[in-house]
């Protein structure tokens, strides 16, 4: 673990509050790969964070989220919560912060993604996560169908953790995300735009295109199976996807 991150998860307990890996961080630490996001869970509020360390996004705060830099290390710290969705709405509604680890659990997507990784890269698993690694099967936590409905993004960060760890998915998930693939298109143009950017830079560009054609992303996104016509890494931005999907999408 980088010491920097274990500094940050340090600090934290020192102050009287609990912190954890999660996520894709957690996974890339146990995987030993190199980071993509640090992603960190807390039982610490953000004002309660800002007091620790210096603060430079609050954009997120109403969900419990503050962006830091320690030693020119950037994180994602998340308060746990409970939330609950309203549909057609993607968007969670935050139901109450909470102090309880297990209970921010259940809103994670899969449960390979919800690994709770400590300073001294002991694992709290509440859902048979490292069960599922060994098995190499990606599993959503709870009911596929209703996962989906409530966030349809997490088609997409399914997709590229499919696409990063070969992992296949479970049987259930997987029927989910072929039948339900229609429900990215209740996401914004801005949405859509970030989570396409982010699989080009964690999966590549050509890997990137084959598995939204695999999936029936791009058909249901543009009617077809559109590639983005983008030809390498320096190319790409938010903006020059978003221009794309405006002009598909016209």
């Amino acid at each position: 673990m980088d010491k920097r991150i274990k500094d940050i998860l340090i600090k934290i307990k020192e102050a009287g509050y609990v912190a954890y890996l999660v996520g894709g961080s957690s996974l890339d630490e146990y995987f030993n790969l190199p980071y993509t996001d640090i992603d960190i869970a807390t039982s610490a509020t953000p004002q309660q964070i800002s007091q620790l360390f210096d603060v430079i996004s609050t954009q997120g705060e109403m969900f419990g989220n503050v962006k830091i830099q320690y030693q020119n290390l950037k994180a994602e710290l998340t308060t746990f919560r409970i939330e609950t969705y309203i549909y057609p709405s993607v968007y969670p509604k935050i139901l109450r912060f909470s102090s309880n680890v297990k209970e921010d659990s259940y809103r994670r997507d899969f449960t390979i993604n919800a690994l709770y990784m400590d300073e001294n890269q002991k694992i709290m698993d509440f859902h048979q996560g490292l069960s599922d690694i060994k098995a190499k099967k990606i599993r959503f936590i709870g009911d596929p169908q209703k996962r989906i409905k409530e966030d349809p993004s997490r088609i997409f960060r399914g997709l590229r953790l499919h696409q990063k760890t070969h992992f296949e998915f479970e049987e259930k998930t997987k029927q989910a995300i072929f039948n339900l693939v229609q429900e990215i298109k209740r996401l914004s143009k801005n949405k859509i735009a970030y989570e396409i950017k982010k699989t080009y830079d964690e999966c590549g560009i050509l890997n990137t295109n084959q598995l939204y054609e695999q999936w029936n992303v791009l058909k249901t996104l543009f009617g077809y199976n559109k590639v983005f016509y983008l030809e390498n890494a320096s190319e790409i931005s938010l903006e020059n996807i978003k221009e794309q999907l405006k002009e598909m999408l016209e």
